[in-house]
C-alpha cells in the first residue's frame, strides 16, 4: 500500500514538474517557429539552436508580462527556397497566458504575412512535449476574426464611349458606378469550457506521448549519464554537434531489444582515462506499460566487460527542454557481477 502511495505521488509530482518546467521553458527560451501557418489549428515550436537555422528563420519568445517577442535570424550557409511570406506580429495587441495546473496556454495573436490585419484570434492550447520542441494543439477558440474578409465596396470607373457618323466620337463624362458587395461575417466558434476530466484526459495523454516519442523505433537517443546503474538516467536528442569522446548513441528498437554503438566529433583527441559502457544487448530489453506509463528497462553490461552488473527497474519518464530523464521507481533486482566474480576468485 505504501508502495502504491509513492508511485501514485511520485506521477503526480512528474505531471506538476512538467507543466511548471513547461511554463518555466516556455519564458526563458527562444524558440524557432516550425508552423507554415501560424492562425492553423496546431503550433509547433523547436528549441532554439542556430544548427537548425535556415533561411529567414522565424524565432520567437514568450516574453515577460504576457509579452510575445520575435525576429528573424538567418543562417549564412543557408540558400532561400525560393518566394517566401513572411509572418509578422503585432505584438502591440498580441499576449500570452500560462495555466500550469491545467497545462493550458492562451494565446492573443495578431498579424498576417503581407499586413498586420489577416487575422487576430484568442485560443487555448494543451502543452504537449515533442522531441527538441513542443507542440501547442488547440483545445478552444474564444475570438476568430478573419480582418481581410469583411464587407468593403468596390468603385470601378467606367468610360462610355459614344461614336456617331456625323459626329466626331464623343466621350460622355465618366460614370461613376458603386458595386456594393455583399457583407461577408466571418465565423464565430463559441469558448467551449474545458472539464476537469477533459484535462485530466489531456495531462495522461500528453504524458503517453512524450514517453512515445522516446521510445520511438526511428529516434536515436545521446546518453548523457555517465554511470548507466544510479538511479537517474538522462537522454537527449540526437545531433552530431553534441558528439564528444566516444559518444554512446542509443536506441529502443521495436522488437523490445536496446540497439547501440559509439560515434565521435572527429575534431576532438583521444583523452585516456575514460569509461566506455558496453550493453550485452543478448540480455538486456526494453517494455513499456501503457496503462501506468512505466518503462521497465532490464540492462547487462559494464564498463570494463559485459559483467559488471545486471539490474531490472521500473521508470517515469520526464521531459525537460530536448532532454529525456528516466527517474527510478521501482527496483526488481541489481546483482552486483563484479563483486560475485571477485568473490569466485577469492574462494
Amino acid at each position: 500500500m505504501n508502495l502504491l502511495l509513492k508511485i501514485t505521488s511520485l506521477a503526480f509530482v512528474v505531471t506538476q514538474t512538467f507543466a511548471q518546467t513547461a511554463s518555466l521553458n516556455m519564458q526563458s527560451k527562444k524558440w524557432i517557429l516550425l508552423t507554415n501557418r501560424i492562425e492553423k489549428s496546431d503550433i509547433h515550436l523547436a528549441s532554439y539552436s542556430p544548427s537548425k537555422l535556415k533561411a529567414d528563420t522565424f524565432v520567437m519568445r514568450f516574453g515577460a508580462g504576457g509579452k510575445i517577442e520575435y525576429d528573424y535570424e538567418t543562417n549564412p550557409n543557408a540558400s532561400s527556397g525560393g518566394r517566401i511570406e513572411f509572418l509578422d506580429i503585432d505584438t502591440k495587441n498580441s499576449s500570452w497566458q500560462y495555466s500550469p495546473d491545467a497545462n493550458v496556454m492562451t494565446l492573443t495573436l495578431k498579424g498576417g504575412y503581407k499586413s498586420l490585419d489577416d487575422f487576430n484570434f484568442k485560443r487555448a492550447y494543451i502543452i504537449e512535449p515533442t522531441a527538441g520542441g513542443y507542440v501547442l494543439k488547440r483545445i478552444s477558440e474564444q475570438t476568430a476574426e478573419n480582418l481581410k474578409v469583411q464587407a468593403n465596396q468596390t468603385e470601378t470607373l467606367k468610360v462610355l464611349v459614344k461614336e456617331s457618323n456625323a459626329k466626331p466620337v464623343e466621350i460622355i463624362r465618366p460614370v461613376l458606378i458603386t458595386e456594393v458587395k455583399e457583407e461577408v461575417k466571418p465565423a464565430m466558434t463559441e469558448a467551449k469550457e474545458i472539464s476537469k476530466e477533459e484535462i485530466e484526459a489531456a495531462k495522461f495523454a500528453e504524458t503517453i506521448a512524450k514517453t512515445k516519442v522516446l521510445l520511438s523505433d526511428t529516434k536515436r537517443w545521446i546518453l548523457l549519464t555517465n554511470k548507466i546503474m544510479k538511479n537517474t538516467i538522462k537522454f537527449t536528442s540526437y545531433d552530431k554537434s553534441k558528439f564528444r569522446i566516444n559518444t554512446l548513441i542509443l536506441t529502443f528498437a521495436n522488437n523490445g531489444k536496446l540497439e547501440y554503438d559509439y560515434q565521435m566529433d572527429p575534431t576532438l583527441e583521444f583523452c585516456a582515462g575514460i569509461d566506455f559502457l558496453d550493453i550485452d544487448t543478448d540480455e538486456s530489453a526494453w517494455s513499456f506499460d501503457e496503462a501506468g506509463n512505466v518503462l521497465t528497462l532490464t540492462i547487462k553490461g559494464g564498463y570494463a566487460s559485459l559483467d559488471d552488473f545486471k539490474f531490472k527497474r521500473e521508470y517515469k519518464v520526464e521531459q525537460t527542454d530536448d532532454e529525456y530523464v528516466l527517474h527510478k521507481i521501482k527496483e526488481h533486482y541489481y546483482i552486483d557481477l563484479k563483486k560475485q566474480n571477485q568473490k569466485k576468485k577469492s574462494e
